[in-house]
């Protein structure tokens, strides 16, 4: 998971009150958002669905299945 750079794996980058999670893989980046949804609400978080949106460099363009059936779709723009 994540995503490797000089020996260093990074998987989030936050910004204000905004995070980005770096994933390699479409299902490693579902597993995290899951465990994301799951731990926010113990750190008194929540995931904004309508406003999540996810991008591939890839071929991939499905939705992302993540926590209580909720979806997240691609960027568009």
């Amino acid at each position: 998971m994540g995503y490797n750079v000089d020996n260093t794996t990074i998987y989030t980058l936050q910004f204000a009150d905004d995070q980005m999670v770096m994933a390699q893989s479409k299902e490693y980046l579902e597993y995290m958002c899951r465990k994301l949804q799951e731990q926010y609400p113990k750190w008194g978080l929540n995931m904004n669905i309508a406003k999540t949106k996810y991008m591939s460099l890839g071929t991939d363009t499905n939705c992302l299945e993540v926590y209580n059936g909720d979806v997240i779709t691609g960027c568009t723009e």
